[in-house]
C-alpha cells in the first residue's frame, strides 16, 4: 500500500530515471493514488493509476524502481486509461517538471466524472464522489451532471453515481 509521501517519492524517481535518460515523457495520475495525494481522500491506495507517454520507456522505468524498491511489477500502472475521457479539456490540480519530465494530477472536474462512472465498481469510487464535490465546484446534482456530460458524451451517468451525488447534496443543505 502506498501512502501519499510514497507516491510523491516513487514518481519522482521514475521520473528521475526517465530525466537522466533526456526521456521527454508526462505522467498524469489518477485514480486512488490522486484522491490520495492530491485530495487527501485516502491514507493509501494499492497501485499508481496512471497515463504514460511514452508508454514503454515510463513503463520500464517503473519496473526498475519496482526492482529496487521492492514493489510489485504492476505498481505503476495505465490499465484505467480505458476510462480515460475522450472528450472535454481535462483539468489538472497539480502540475510538476522534473527535467523531461512532467508530472500531471487528474484536477477535480475530470476525477468527479471519471469517479461517476467507475461508481458501478465499488464503494471506493462512491466514497471518492462525496470528496470531489466541493474541490470541483459543486453544489447542485445539475452541475455534476453537466460535468459528466463535458467528458463521457456517449455515456450514460451511472444510477449509482446519482444516487450518492444526490445523497451528499442533500446531507450538505
Amino acid at each position: 500500500m502506498f501512502t501519499p509521501a510514497e507516491i510523491g517519492r516513487l514518481l519522482d524517481l521514475v521520473a528521475a530515471k526517465l530525466d537522466a535518460r533526456r526521456v521527454d515523457a508526462t505522467i498524469i495520475v489518477a485514480g486512488g493514488a490522486n484522491m490520495g495525494y492530491v485530495y487527501d481522500a485516502r491514507q493509501s491506495t494499492r497501485d499508481i493509476d496512471a497515463l504514460v507517454q511514452p508508454k514503454d520507456a515510463v513503463l520500464a522505468a517503473a519496473a526498475e524502481v519496482a526492482e529496487t524498491e521492492g514493489l510489485p511489477a504492476d505498481w505503476l500502472n495505465d490499465r484505467f486509461a480505458m476510462f480515460w475521457p475522450q472528450h472535454g479539456e481535462p483539468d489538472f490540480s497539480h502540475v510538476a517538471q522534473h527535467g523531461t519530465v512532467t508530472l500531471r494530477y487528474a484536477g477535480p472536474r475530470v476525477m468527479l466524472a471519471m469517479k461517476m462512472l467507475a461508481s458501478v465498481r465499488g464503494r471506493r469510487d462512491t466514497d471518492d464522489l462525496a470528496h470531489l464535490l466541493e474541490p470541483a465546484g459543486v453544489s447542485n446534482i445539475q452541475q455534476a451532471i453537466g460535468i459528466f456530460e463535458d467528458f463521457y458524451r456517449d455515456h450514460d451517468i451511472p444510477p449509482q453515481a446519482l444516487a450518492v451525488l444526490e445523497a451528499t447534496l442533500a446531507a450538505r443543505e
